[in-house]
């Protein structure tokens, strides 16, 4: 017998094989940790009101008589008083609401400007102005703001910048929107 040759040349790849059965499935993963518990779905809101005339000062807030709506426990207001009390800090969303006149008395053009005040310091945006032509001149006037509360217990109040108006059917609506 004599040597062996030298390797013929690589023949041409073959068609491809059938796919192979699927494997048996792996066992179940450790259960993740269990997440927060959800929100109840309902907002914190207050919606608090007074129907009666009230007069106001320079300066000075004004008052809410009752409740029409309160749910929750971050929002709070006592009848009667000027403040309404946050709870919780987060962020929060207010509407203002008012019938005002100019009082006989008052010298016109009078200009009125309401704001809402957080901790004693106006709320960027949170403010209405009206200017009055006439004594007993009747308008409305309101402005609605989101606002973030980062400190707990923190005070809100609407205050008026003049002496010389007279408010009717005031309404303050305070949302708690969340974190």
């Amino acid at each position: 017998a004599g040597a062996t040759g030298p390797t013929g040349p690589t023949g041409a790849a073959g068609t491809a094989g059938a796919t192979g059965a699927t494997g048996p499935t792996g066992p179940t993963g450790a259960t993740g940790a269990t997440g927060a518990t959800g929100g109840t779905g309902i907002p914190d809101i207050l919606a608090t009101i007074n129907s009666d005339e009230q007069a106001t000062t320079t300066d000075g807030p004004l008052a809410f008589s009752g409740a029409a709506v309160n749910s929750g426990t971050s929002i709070i207001h006592v009848s009667g008083d000027a403040v309404t009390t946050i709870t919780q800090v987060g962020v929060y969303h207010a509407h203002f609401h008012g019938a005002v006149s100019a009082d006989a008395g008052t010298s016109t053009p009078a200009v009125l400007t309401m704001q809402l005040d957080l901790n004693s310091a106006t709320i960027p945006g949170a403010t209405a102005v009206q200017t009055f032509d006439d004594t007993g001149q009747e308008t409305t006037i309101a402005f609605t703001m989101p606002f973030q509360v980062t400190t707990v217990p923190s005070r809100l109040e609407v205050i008026s910048s003049s002496a010389g108006f007279t408010f009717t059917n005031i309404s303050l609506t305070v949302i708690r929107l969340g974190s």
